[in-house]
């Protein structure tokens, strides 16, 4: 038995939820073992939505959105945590996770659903759909991918994303956030910590005085030209970014029962910086 095949069965093992719309999407087919969804491969891209799968799978997208939101709200706010204790490097990554499962969020609000086999597939969620496989070039991975198809839904002006609208360094401002996630984990020998690192330079201060409020004022005050001033897209693409989403899934994204546990317990963690939980709500609502 090879390592990975152990590795594999140990995961299995252990008890989780999946996304909704990919359980959903394997149950279609009638596979209900997760390690066989590979060989049901040429069932599935053969399969078509039909008019019963049409309000199910738009709940189950509306489930998903609802938790890759959560996930990204979550990760917004530990990396807040992280700066003002002066953890920078691993503030970088879980922004950049922010924006990775915001950009997810995204897609399903756009009513497309993407579903894993041997590839990342896609469909619109309309009766008659089928999925395609998404391939972009030498482009791998669902990072990679999910970057790339959010793009191509911009182009198609299926998503409106006004911060695809610039580039950062001749990189799309999720790419350049993407190259600046992998500098910390894969190409800079060191983390840069006690020293600032340099993307937060600039705008250090606000956290130091304990007046990141005032920042999301500003980012608030400003279009979103200020996701492209290097001085501040470290902070203000996630930032603006969540509010964008939060807008888009209004009626869509639930914030009751467990998720509005999860919302308190996560703002009143930021108390201990100043950082009073009903006017960042009230900034992020804007």
């Amino acid at each position: 038995m090879t390592v990975s095949l152990k590795i594999f069965q140990i995961l299995m093992s252990i008890s989780f939820k999946r996304n909704d719309v990919q359980v959903y999407i394997e149950n279609a087919q009638n596979c209900y073992e997760l390690e066989k969804w590979g060989s049901y491969k040429s069932v599935f891209i053969n399969w078509k939505i039909s008019e019963n799968d049409v309000i199910p799978l738009k709940n189950c997208a509306d489930s998903d959105a609802t938790s890759y939101f959560f996930k990204a709200f979550e990760s917004f706010i530990q990396a807040l945590i992280d700066i003002h204790k002066k953890k920078q490097s691993w503030a970088i990554v879980k922004l950049y996770y922010s924006i990775f499962y915001l950009l997810r969020c995204d897609i399903l609000l756009s009513n497309h659903i993407l579903v894993r086999n041997c590839g990342l597939y896609f469909s619109q969620l309309l009766k008659n759909e089928k999925f395609a496989q998404f391939k972009k070039g030498k482009l791998r991975g669902d990072h990679q991918l999910t970057i790339a198809f959010v793009k191509d839904l911009h182009l198609l002006g299926k998503i409106v994303d006004p911060i695809l609208d610039n580039k950062i360094d001749d990189n799309d401002a999720y790419t350049w956030f993407m190259m600046n996630r992998e500098r910390i984990n894969y190409s800079q020998k060191n983390f840069s910590e006690p020293d600032i690192d340099v993307c937060f330079g600039h705008f250090y201060y606000y956290f130091e005085e304990r007046k990141v409020l005032d920042l999301f004022a500003f980012y608030n005050s400003k279009d979103y030209s200020i996701c492209f001033d290097t001085d501040h897209s470290i902070l203000s693409i996630p930032y603006k970014k969540l509010v964008q989403v939060l807008n888009k899934g209004r009626g869509k994204i639930d914030f009751s029962g467990t998720y509005s546990r999860k919302l308190v317990f996560h703002l009143k963690e930021l108390a201990e910086f100043g950082i009073d939980r009903k006017e960042l709500l009230g900034l992020i609502n804007q």
